[in-house]
């Protein structure tokens, strides 16, 4: 029976973050669209933080992302201070660098040998769910710089509209509202499609089979 370890249970957070921001925090975003961008950003800020959090076992891991975060948090102040374009790449620049070292970090603790907890089972859909934040963040960069390369997003697409695309194409749910267009584009969804399938079926059999060998050698 899974079962939550009351010293790790780091990406039971991690989790409830994710799910926080990518479906609460959009409709609060939506409610002012005025205060969509400090929304945005300080929300993804505050995801970032739960990241590093979740880090804490290395620890240079967790001092390379702390630092991430910070140099983020920075430059959201200096952003709202005095806007700059540049300004708001930077700062998906720097959380697409982290979300990647929290991607690698969370697949070594979920595929890594030992009880399946809920705890794990956190850190999987976790990664998922990171995987959806990554490619939000690439598809916004990629429209950032060729506005023809994705038809179907807003003049000005917010992190939100980029992750709905993001999440409707892992998810290979595919509304056809939102089209790539280009081939840079066309190549990052048929990558997410395909990684998505391959880690949702990878993971179902190396948690099983995780499970089936702690029962095993338990019972001896």
């Amino acid at each position: 029976m899974f079962r939550i370890s009351p010293e790790r249970h780091n990406f039971l957070y991690l989790f409830a973050g994710l799910v926080l921001f990518m479906t609460v925090l959009p409709v609060v975003a939506d409610v002012s669209r005025v205060a969509d961008s400090l929304v945005t950003e300080l929300s993804l800020t505050l995801v970032l933080l739960v990241g590093v959090w979740s880090l804490e076992g290395n620890r240079w891991v967790f001092r390379s992302g702390l630092a991430l975060v910070i140099a983020a948090a920075i430059l959201n102040v200096s952003y709202f201070v005095w806007p700059q374009d540049w300004t708001v790449y930077a700062i998906k620049a720097l959380s697409l660098v982290f979300l990647l070292l929290s991607a690698a970090i969370t697949f070594r603790a979920v595929f890594l040998a030992g009880e399946v907890d809920l705890n794990r089972l956190a850190g999987a859909a976790s990664l998922y769910l990171i995987i959806a934040l990554i490619w939000s963040l690439l598809y916004s960069l990629l429209y950032a710089a060729d506005p023809r390369s994705i038809s179907g997003l807003p003049a000005h697409p917010s992190l939100w509209d980029c992750l709905y695309f993001s999440a409707t194409t892992l998810t290979t749910l595919g509304y056809g509202d939102v089209l790539p267009l280009s081939a840079a584009a066309r190549t990052l969804a048929s990558v997410e499609v395909v990684l998505g399938q391959f880690y949702l079926t990878i993971l179902v059999a190396a948690l099983v089979g995780m499970h089936v060998a702690n029962r095993g050698s338990g019972s001896r």
